[in-house]
């Protein structure tokens, strides 16, 4: 999707990073559930994202990719209003599988409509042709190829650009908060109260962002 080389490897590593961190996170807090299945679906996301990062990749169905991603929404919506989560952090990580969600909507031209100098729909959903977009790689690989900005309705266009600024603000907090934990630890199994769980959460922002801005 990125066919900037550097971009697509240092979010690759960073995006490693996070499901790193994410994936040890669990051990510390084996008595929370809630805390397990967070970090669960952060890996998760993580791994969709990398998927999409490389132009060769996009194996996971659209159609699949934002149910699956509106699923964990609604989730983090239940736990939070349930108070089993902080509401500021429940309320953003709702946002952040919104975000995942529309980017699988925004890909598929059967759901998001494209001018006709854009691309039109290929088998899967997913879109094809006009691979000469900048910053947009559309080699095909096994996966679906796409053109990101091709015949993008405007509204569509402010979506993702409101995205990249959201998530760039997002990155800066978590990481303020990164260096609050590591003076004032919390350890109550919310993904982000620990030191860990808020850089990773500061690595999947700054992802985010970026993804976005290539939009």
């Amino acid at each position: 999707m990125i066919s900037d080389p550097q971009l697509r490897w240092v979010l690759t590593i960073g995006l490693a990073m996070a499901i790193g961190m994410c994936a040890v996170a669990p051990l510390r807090h084996r008595g929370n559930l809630y805390s397990l299945v967070s970090h669960v679906i952060h890996i998760a996301m993580a791994l969709a994202m990398i998927d999409m990062v490389w132009p060769s990749a996009m194996y996971l169905p659209l159609t699949t990719g934002w149910i699956v991603f509106a699923i964990f929404g609604v989730w983090y919506l239940m736990i939070t209003a349930t108070r089993r989560y902080p509401a500021v952090i429940g309320g953003y990580h709702v946002v952040m599988m919104a975000a995942m969600a529309w980017m699988y909507i925004v890909m598929d031209d059967s759901i998001v409509h494209r001018s006709s100098g854009g691309n039109h729909s290929g088998g899967n959903g997913s879109m094809s042709g006009m691979s000469s977009m900048p910053g947009m790689d559309m080699s095909g690989g096994g996966g679906h190829s796409m053109s990101m900005t091709a015949g993008l309705p405007t509204w569509a266009q402010g979506i993702d650009v409101a995205c990249s600024i959201v998530f760039a603000a997002g990155g800066v907090w978590w990481l303020l908060r990164y260096f609050d934990v590591r003076r004032r630890p919390v350890d109550d199994g919310v993904l982000g109260t620990d030191s860990a769980g808020a850089l990773c959460q500061v690595l999947m922002a700054a992802a985010m962002a970026a993804m976005f801005a290539a939009f």
